[in-house]
């Protein structure tokens, strides 16, 4: 059994090697990636900065007591984001509004606006992400997932504002030209006690101007635990200027190195891994 963090590093190196790989991805019926330790990234990939291998304690939690493993990497706010999110920061005190500083006055003049708190914007529980001489970045949990506030020093403005905030789609960042698929599972074939193989309908998170996903998807990465099984569906990007009409969702075919048995799905295409089962 592959523990979290060698599967992880493991799935990133594989996601790497293949997006650099030939064209034609394989079918959705390939099977997952996994592999009996850790090795070493593929040369010339990405390298992970961070390790990761469990939700911080005051994360989105799943509905369940079960925790499905987190792939492993360098975190950030989904695709197209500039915002890197230190792994250790998960691991921090989540008091940064609470500094006597500017920034953090910044940080608390905004979430308590109304605006802000009908959106879902925490009061409270944010880390420092990065900071600058002009900077900050703020994480943290909220409503409806995790938030970041970016403050800046803008002197035309009476100096340290909330300029750039949003939702922050918290993920593992794959390599340049590969990006997620989330999934769910397919309710016609419900995946059984002592099944190896199980279907799931994966839907790119990229744009991808409404094409389908045959012959760019990689072989998912699986993870496994004692308690819990996660499943990370990836597929290379289409190149190019894409539009965004939304994607349909797609049967996969993910095949198991052992039995699921009572264990619950998890999609690893966020972090922590959602629950899907």
């Amino acid at each position: 059994m592959l523990s979290r963090g060698a599967s992880g590093s493991l799935a990133i190196a594989v996601i790497a090697a293949l997006a650099a790989g030939c064209g034609t991805g394989p079918s959705p019926s390939s099977p997952a990636a996994t592999a009996p330790g850790a090795v070493s990234p593929t040369p010339g990939s990405p390298t992970p900065v961070a390790t990761v291998s469990s939700p911080a304690t005051d994360a989105p939690s799943p509905t369940s007591p079960a925790v499905g493993p987190d792939l492993i990497g360098r975190l950030g706010c989904g695709q197209g984001s500039e915002i890197d999110v230190p792994a250790k920061v998960l691991h921090q005190p989540a008091e940064g509004e609470l500094a006597p500083t500017a920034q953090a006055e910044a940080l608390r003049t905004f979430v308590m606006t109304p605006d802000a708190a009908e959106v879902g914007y925490p009061r409270s529980g944010w880390r420092v992400v990065s900071m600058s001489p002009t900077r900050v970045d703020y994480l943290a949990p909220g409503r409806d997932g995790w938030y970041f506030v970016s403050v800046e020093d803008i002197p035309d403005l009476g100096g340290w504002q909330a300029w750039e905030h949003g939702s922050c789609d918290l993920q593992v960042q794959l390599p340049q030209g590969t990006g997620f698929a989330t999934w769910q599972l397919d309710p016609a074939s419900p995946p059984r006690p002592e099944a190896t193989s199980l279907t799931v309908l994966a839907r790119e998170v990229a744009c991808a101007s409404g094409k389908p996903m045959d012959g760019r998807l990689l072989p998912p990465i699986v993870l496994y635990a004692p308690d819990a099984v996660t499943i990370a569906i990836v597929v290379r990007t289409r190149p190019g200027d894409q539009d965004c009409p939304g994607n349909s969702p797609e049967p996969v075919t993910v095949e198991l190195t052992e039995p699921l048995g009572d264990r619950p799905l998890f999609d690893g295409s966020s972090y922590p891994a959602q629950r899907r089962s």
